[in-house]
């Protein structure tokens, strides 16, 4: 094998290809977002360097003039000394030195086709080439009038040189390979091409895939997207109760803020009425476009009915926070009650719906497991704050 009909950068994108393969097999087996991340960059990487030696490498290739003159040669000699063989015993094995290649050929006993055959060999011999028929003579001129002006030339105009073809034009050498080599070359671009190609796609499916698995896990989900709940829970299944970490990612107002960018509606539960007014002023900044964020505050004297709250949870239609301890139980109670109206026809929401319970108060056992079995096949969330401030 002609090791120069890949260059080196064509290798280098080999490489990258099968590093890139490598980390998505690694991916496979243990899925880190770095190990996707990476992949991506290999891929990207290897997509670069295929079109780089495509262009700078395999398209200098060309074929060699002396190995294709020489592979004509021997297929001329060839195909005489095969007309020879095929023919020798008719012929008289008489040579003499003065005789050519194919003098000592007895024509007497070939036939039309072979006679034709051999006059274009013994013609191409002899031929004259045509830059011997002519022969120019120094200083002539087609009509000469005997002055003297004609005599030294003076009549005679001569152009100057342009100096725009003297300037040496810069010009990668060509790279000589026999035929063979040529075919197979560009046939190997052409696979790693394709490849590189194929290796980009997978690489943007797989990150997509990542952050889709990633999505609904707390210590791992990033930039969150107004995404339908059905793309992420097919990956990865929203758990229906979860448990604030000890050490969470954000505090309470941006987790409020992450829920909302995830395109989901929330009832947040809390028992500090003095820091209410201070979270809902953060959540103004998502009443503009895309999110559109509107938030209602549910009190004691609260005019807004439980069936208010749990329809416009339901259709996404408005988030609500709720700052009063002696409320959010029994506004629990009534959603539980409702979801287990809904779940025998089998509703569920298009978006999730958050119910985030940030109360010294816990919840009961009974609570949690009526939960568990009503909220969760209708698409309800709970996120419980483990430790919330004293």
């Amino acid at each position: 094998m002609n090791w120069q009909i890949i260059g080196p950068i064509g290798y280098l994108s080999i490489i990258l290809s099968g590093a890139a393969l490598a980390s998505w097999l690694l991916y496979w087996i243990k899925p880190r977002r770095m190990l996707a991340n990476a992949g991506l960059l290999l891929a990207l990487a290897a997509f670069f360097c295929a079109q780089i030696h495509s262009n700078s490498y395999v398209g200098r290739i060309a074929v060699d003039p002396a190995a294709k003159l020489a592979e004509i040669e021997a297929r001329k000699k060839a195909q005489e000394q095969a007309l020879i063989n095929s023919r020798s015993d008719e012929v008289a094995q008489i040579r003499f030195a003065e005789d050519s290649q194919s003098e000592f050929l007895d024509t007497a006993g070939l036939d039309e086709t072979d006679l034709k055959y051999m006059q274009a060999i013994t013609e191409s011999e002899t031929e004259t080439p045509d830059w011997k028929k002519t022969t120019k003579v120094r200083g002539s001129s087609a009509e000469e009038d005997g002055s003297l002006e004609s005599m030294i030339g003076a009549k005679e105009t001569t152009d100057g040189a342009d100096v725009a073809e003297l300037e040496p034009k810069v010009k990668a050498e060509p790279i000589l390979l026999d035929e063979a080599s040529v075919v197979l070359a560009n046939k190997l671009d052409l696979w790693n091409l394709q490849l590189s190609d194929i290796l980009l796609w997978m690489a943007l499916a797989i990150l997509i895939a990542d952050y889709l698995r990633r999505a609904n896990l707390y210590n791992e989900a990033s930039v969150p997207l107004p995404l339908p709940s059905a793309y992420l829970n097919a990956f990865t299944l929203l758990p229906v109760i979860r448990n604030r970490s000890q050490n969470p990612r954000r505090p309470m107002p941006e987790e409020l803020k992450w829920l909302t960018r995830r395109g989901d509606s929330f009832i947040y539960f809390c028992d500090q009425p003095d820091k209410t007014g201070e979270r809902v002023n953060s959540l103004n900044q998502l009443k503009r476009w895309p999110y559109r964020l509107d938030v209602l505050l549910v009190g004691e004297d609260a005019t807004l009915s439980d069936e208010f709250i749990f329809e416009a949870l339901w259709y996404g239609r408005c988030s609500f926070i709720v700052d009063s301890p002696d409320k959010a139980p029994q506004l629990l109670e009534q959603c539980i009650a409702r979801l287990k109206k809904r779940r025998e026809t089998k509703a569920k929401t298009t978006q999730t719906v958050h119910l985030v319970w940030d109360l010294r108060m816990p919840l009961s056992e009974e609570t949690l497991e009526a939960f568990r079995k009503y909220a969760g096949p209708a698409g309800y969330s709970l996120f419980i704050n483990s430790s919330p401030p004293a």
